[in-house]
């Protein structure tokens, strides 16, 4: 107001009364500041943007997408991994409705919408163009739901990248494996075969500078397992971190020619592999399909590969399970496996590690009450059935003995039920007999 009287009164600036109308042309106004007066031009507004109402809807849509989850009405980053695979696994064996979906998954609407724009825009699930009103699983998505459950404790980014790298070898007629991540048990993020070598892949992020040891204890076992390593790291930061790391539990080893490759995940979502001057890139990073060199031999037909043990523990299990037969018995515990296994493996291992082992190899296993204890009792016939089912059956996560009455060496009274899933070893074992009573 103070302003608007100093431009009324304007003459004390040598304006007269008429210079603030007469003398002003259209968009000017006066302004008073420090002691004089000004005259501002102005400009029209320009004519409104057709589409200014559908890019405030878009503008709108986006920012809620990406609000602060208390804001937000289906934001992506209100879904955890969990509820990604529980997305994922509704379609994994065929397309479905949101409907049908919503009533699978058990999730929240808003989670459920959350989960399925996240998946969409990473390429997970698409509509079935068949069936519009049905959504389905892409290849990516199988990929993605296969590393979900194979994950222990993995995070985001890791299981990204995985899934980035396998998609990325699949493009050059590639398949990675990814197995069961156990507790206990070294295994490789994802395996596969190349010509006449196996190659483990191991996604390293926060490992290389919060874990070097694991970095190296990942390395170490695949050189001594005899299979190659494929460092896949979530971006090129990381590169000098991870060859300061390498070189220096490894001095002198080489990229590429002594078994190991590191690649890095570009912006547009490719792998580049780190080259040194001198030595040659495995030859399937170098295009986009797979290429075979004399060295390597033929690239294998099978989709799915079989996967190499990195660890000893597994083969070692194997080799007691054939033991144990020969002897007569059909089921045992984990301490009846730790007894058995050599000197060396037995000092350093725990039951949980052998639990976790056994629960790898899909040996079915079930509770029993004895002597005062609960120890987990497992199927030493059921090894076959599980490799079985690897190399062309099918397999799921619980599974129900199908013989006729009971398992071998269980008491016929007894109402036992044999499982699949992981369980955790919280007994001190004891001896595996027919008097022991299932739960």
């Amino acid at each position: 107001m103070d302003d608007a009287w100093k431009i009324v009164n304007g003459e004390s600036h040598g304006w007269l009364p008429q210079d603030l109308v007469d003398g002003l042309r259209p968009f000017e106004v006066a302004m008073a500041v420090s002691g004089d007066l000004l005259k501002l031009g102005t400009r029209p507004s320009p004519p409104q943007d057709p589409q200014a109402s559908d890019l405030k809807e878009v503008v709108a849509a986006s920012s809620r997408r990406y609000a602060q989850p208390e804001d937000s009405e289906a934001s992506p980053w209100l879904v955890d991994q969990d509820d990604l695979e529980a997305v994922l696994n509704g379609l994994a064996h065929q397309s479905r409705t949101l409907d049908e979906l919503g009533g699978i998954t058990s999730l929240r609407p808003d989670k459920l919408a959350a989960a399925l724009r996240r998946s969409e825009g990473a390429g997970d699930t698409e509509r079935d163009p068949e069936e519009p009103g049905r959504l389905r699983l892409t290849p990516r998505g199988n990929v993605h739901l296969n590393a979900l459950q194979a994950r222990r404790n993995e995070g985001e980014n890791h299981v990204e990248t995985l899934v980035d790298l396998c998609m990325f070898l699949d493009a050059r007629g590639i398949t990675v494996g990814i197995p069961e991540q156990v507790a206990g048990v070294l295994m490789p993020d994802g395996q596969f075969r190349y010509g006449d070598a196996v190659y483990n892949v191991e996604v390293e992020c926060s490992t290389v500078a919060k874990a070097a040891e694991q970095v190296v204890r990942n390395v170490r076992k695949a050189r001594e397992a005899g299979s190659r390593v494929l460092i896949a790291l979530p971006d090129a930061s990381a590169i000098l971190k991870f060859l300061a790391v390498l070189d220096s539990a490894f001095p002198g080893i080489r990229l590429w020619p002594d078994g190991v490759g590191v690649v890095w995940k570009a912006e547009n979502g490719a792998f580049q592999p780190h080259r040194v001057p001198g030595t040659e890139v495995w030859p399937f990073l170098e295009s986009g399909e797979a290429s075979v060199v004399s060295d390597l031999g033929s690239i294998p037909d099978e989709q799915t590969p079989q996967l190499v043990d990195t660890d000893p523990l597994p083969a070692l299990l194997r080799g007691v399970i054939q033991d144990l037969l020969r002897a007569g018995k059909t089921q045992a515990t984990c301490r009846e496996f730790l007894e058995a296994l050599p000197m060396s493996e037995r000092n350093r291992r725990t039951d949980a590690q052998v639990g976790a082992a056994l629960n790898a190899l899909g040996m079915k296993h079930r509770r029993v009450r004895a002597n005062g204890s609960r120890p987990t009792v497992y199927d030493l016939l059921s090894l076959n059935e599980a490799e079985g089912d690897e190399s062309g059956g099918t397999s799921g996560g619980q599974a129900t003995w199908t013989g006729a009455g009971n398992p071998p060496g269980v008491d016929k009274g007894a109402n036992s039920r044999w499982s699949t899933d992981s369980s955790s070893e919280d007994d001190e074992g004891g001896q595996a007999g027919p008097g022991g009573q299932a739960d």
